[in-house]
């Protein structure tokens, strides 16, 4: 990576290829992110409300499945 400076502000010049690749697969700009930000988007903490509602909903499409295996057997 070249850096170039011209005037006052300070450009980051890559690759061609590498600007191709990072253009197909969408990541346009890296963010730097805080320790915080960092921490909250790799936490695992749910909110009880719905993990209980997934857990009803997945047990309600497996009786469903079962239903329909069951009946059409």
């Amino acid at each position: 990576m070249a850096v170039l400076t011209g005037g006052s502000e300070t450009t980051t010049a890559t690759a061609w290829w590498k600007t191709a690749i990072k253009w197909i697969c969408g990541i346009e700009k890296q963010v730097q992110l805080t320790a915080h930000q960092k921490a909250q988007m790799t936490s695992l903490d749910e909110v009880p409300f719905y993990r209980t509602l997934c857990s009803v909903n997945a047990l309600a499409l497996m009786a469903v499945a079962v239903f329909f295996c069951a009946f059409f057997a």
